[in-house]
């Protein structure tokens, strides 16, 4: 069983395109294929065929297909396109370059957290979380922009109060890096 990727993923562009994209990959009964769309969201940002799994690895950044429902919505200049999903060990990323390197007139984004294997980020970076504090998430533009997606600072505070109380729970002969002595 895989640990779990979260993504949150923002394709806009022109018009026609995003709702091609939409169209065909939108879920609208789960009984008809897997995804329960016409392709699966990830085959139609970087096409693979018949599925492989090294293929879907090094085309797609993660081992299998996405089940996300995307909300389609229109702006100023065409339509956009917005979908949280999870993904098997890391984030799709090659799969939405791919498709941004064949669609030059569309703009993408894919922030993603995987709190497990202590990493977060964006299309252009990768953040190890344990190398950063909470002022990192409240200070810094991405590490803002990850919070506002995914409540990294309160898993952070989440993760210390646990800490705290598993350390006021274990009696100090047991603490790690104390050592007990009876008086004689």
């Amino acid at each position: 069983m895989p640990n779990w990727c979260a993504n949150h993923i923002e394709i806009s562009g022109p018009t026609e395109k995003i709702k091609d994209l939409y169209e065909k990959t939108r879920i609208t009964d789960r009984q008809t294929t897997e995804q329960g769309s016409q392709v699966g969201f990830l085959e139609y940002l970087a096409p693979i065929g018949d599925y492989d799994r090294a293929d879907a690895i090094s085309t797609w950044g993660t081992k299998w297909e996405v089940d996300v429902e995307l909300d389609f919505s229109y702006t100023d200049s065409g339509a956009v396109v917005t979908g949280y999903f999870d993904s098997a060990w890391s984030p799709p990323v090659p799969a939405l370059l791919n498709y941004l390197e064949n669609n030059t007139d569309c703009d993408g984004d894919l922030y993603y957290y995987e709190p497990a294997m202590d990493f977060c980020g964006n299309v252009d970076c990768q953040i190890t979380i344990s190398d950063h504090n909470k002022t990192f998430f409240q200070n810094n533009q991405i590490g803002k922009k990850l919070d506002d997606h995914f409540d990294i600072i309160g898993m952070i505070e989440e993760s210390e109060e646990l800490e705290q109380e598993e350390a006021l729970q274990t009696p100090p002969d047991q603490m790690e890096g104390t050592e007990f002595k009876e008086d004689v």
